[in-house]
């Protein structure tokens, strides 16, 4: 009786272990936001990987998957993965004016503001902004365009 308990036991023990598996189910995407001044985004998920390309902050990226602190994303057509360490789902606050923070010398009543991607482009964005009677700046004019800050070729 003793021996018929134990192989009762030790079968309900060793089948215990075993579990029908779920089949896998395609991930929902899901919109995130940058956290980080810049994010690399790499070919796999860890720092070993290659570089595809540099997000910045409060850029939105599509997370299609997810492996331990590493999201797989896509990003202006490009597919890699990056740390979800500086990714969230809170929507950023959009500033209402560029130039709002901004101090002046003197008495200036234009400004212009020229904002690149990064260290190693020339792609910019310039805006404009004039200053109304209640001091505040108001835009004028917003273009796409190419600045030569470090080297002009």
């Amino acid at each position: 009786m003793k021996k018929i308990f134990a192989v009762i036991v030790a079968l309900f023990v060793g089948f215990a272990g075993f579990h029908i598996a779920e089949p896998a189910h395609a991930a929902t995407s899901k919109t995130k936001y940058v956290t980080a001044s810049t994010l690399n985004v790499r070919t796999g998920a860890g720092t070993k990987y290659k570089v595809v390309t540099t997000i910045k902050k409060n850029q939105s990226v599509k997370v299609t998957q997810t492996k331990g602190s590493w999201d797989k994303v896509t990003v202006g057509g490009k597919i890699g993965w990056a740390s979800n360490t500086y990714l969230t789902t809170k929507k950023p606050a959009t500033p209402k004016n560029l130039a709002a923070g901004l101090k002046t010398v003197g008495s200036n009543m234009q400004l212009i503001l020229v904002t690149s991607n990064g260290y190693n482009t020339s792609s910019a964005e310039i805006r404009t902004f004039e200053k109304n009677s209640k001091g505040q700046w108001n835009p004028v004019l917003t273009i796409k365009g190419h600045s030569c800050f470090k080297y002009c070729c």
